[in-house]
């Protein structure tokens, strides 16, 4: 079986670990289960270190223009020699059996109508040709806006299943539907909590505690945390040395923007440039937030890492999904609200600091884990069913 994994990419550490969770756990049910990706959002070194094969023809994802000729690059791979490209780690898009999407938050009213609409096309050819469609656990929602809810419309209709990865986004889907529509509509918790760490690519000798910075927050979340993010951010890094805990500035993403926040959050707050960590694999980061005494930090990816190791969080964020995260594993009031102020960090890491009471949330959490896994032993079950893995 081929299929297809859309929103992977490279160029994040999360949609590399959704990637990776991804291709494990369909390899696990069907080892000769063969996964394809689009070019963009990684190099050819990348998909061939994963054993991913290569879709052609290529498709402008998010191009208006070529998004209207999804089905036609479709059609024009009918023409393509299915061995030939085999042996160049190709797959003709005819060929692929099922579509699975793990864009982790790509639809609802805070993204352009040309990402939905070309979703859209995507969703439309599958089903044309009678191929399954998932939408693997993700953030969905709101629907408010009328010309967002019309561009998602197609997609919602198409697919087969639709996992939301928490209750807000859950409800957001049920917005949309009919009461026949609810069987499609289902819960399941990130898919990432149950990749495994590896070992941490530096060992501190000092107890540390990581941030890891977001530059989205200085975009989608403007209007509340505005400049009042950094100097959180700054003023965390000064309480953590205070009470003699090294802090670490741990960038999760491929692009130069984290890089950027980092860095300048490292100088504010007297911070040595080797404290600054760019690694590459996202497992080796979250062996290094597995170690830490906690994570500070607005890269939901980085938090649900140190999370699923035990690791306490407090988390800034700019949507739902950093609410829901908390709120799923058992410490809500580790949320930080932008009206809290610069200080909203402090007497949080207090808190954690406290042996017992940074004990007590360690067990909270590893608990609330542990509750978790059915439900994502269910969800693949159910996957593998819908689109003949088994």
């Amino acid at each position: 079986m081929i299929v297809q994994i859309y929103g992977a990419g490279f160029d994040n550490r999360g949609a590399q670990l959704m990637l990776l969770a991804t291709v494990q756990r369909l390899r696990e049910l069907a080892p000769d289960t063969v996964c394809a990706v689009d070019l963009g959002r990684s190099t050819v070194e990348d998909r061939g270190s994963h054993g991913l094969r290569t879709l052609v023809p290529p498709v402008g994802e998010r191009s208006p223009r070529k998004t209207r000729l999804v089905g036609a690059y479709s059609l024009m791979s009918h023409g393509l020699s299915r061995a030939y490209n085999e042996q160049l780690g190709l797959v003709r898009r005819c060929d692929v059996d099922a579509l699975l999407d793990i864009s982790g938050y790509a639809y609802g009213d805070k993204w352009p109508a040309p990402i939905m609409a070309a979703a859209a096309a995507r969703v439309s050819d599958y089903r044309r040709r009678g191929k399954p469609v998932v939408l693997l656990p993700q953030m969905f929602g709101p629907f408010e806006d009328p010309a967002k809810r019309a561009a998602f419309e197609p997609i919602f209709r198409g697919a087969n299943l639709l996992y939301a990865r928490e209750e807000e986004s859950l409800r957001a889907l049920r917005s949309l539907g009919q009461p026949n529509d609810a069987d499609r509509i289902r819960l399941s918790p990130d898919i990432t909590i149950w990749v495994d760490p590896l070992p941490p690519p530096v060992r501190p000798e000092a107890p540390y505690a990581c941030l890891v910075p977001n530059a989205q927050m200085t975009r989608h979340a403007s209007q509340t945390w505005g400049d009042t993010y950094l100097e959180a951010m700054v003023r965390a890094a000064g309480r953590l040395q205070r009470h003699g805990i090294e802090p670490w500035v741990v960038v999760h993403d491929n692009g130069p923007a984290d890089l950027a926040m980092g860095e300048q959050i490292a100088q504010a707050a007297g911070l040595p440039a080797e404290r600054v960590l760019v690694e590459k694999d996202p497992q080796r980061i979250k062996g290094f937030l597995r170690d830490a005494t906690m994570v500070i930090g607005s890269r939901f990816h980085a938090l649900v890492s140190s999370l699923s190791s035990g690791t306490p969080v407090i988390a800034l964020g700019w949507a739902h999904k950093y609410e829901t995260l908390t709120q799923d594993f058992g410490v809500a009031e580790f949320c930080c609200q932008h009206n809290e102020g610069a200080d909203c960090t402090i007497p949080h890491i207090d808190r954690l600091t406290d042996e017992t009471q940074r004990r007590e949330v360690e067990q909270t959490i590893l608990n609330k884990k542990a509750e978790a896994r059915e439900s994502n032993e269910k969800m693949w079950r159910e996957v593998a069913q819908t689109i003949g893995l088994n």
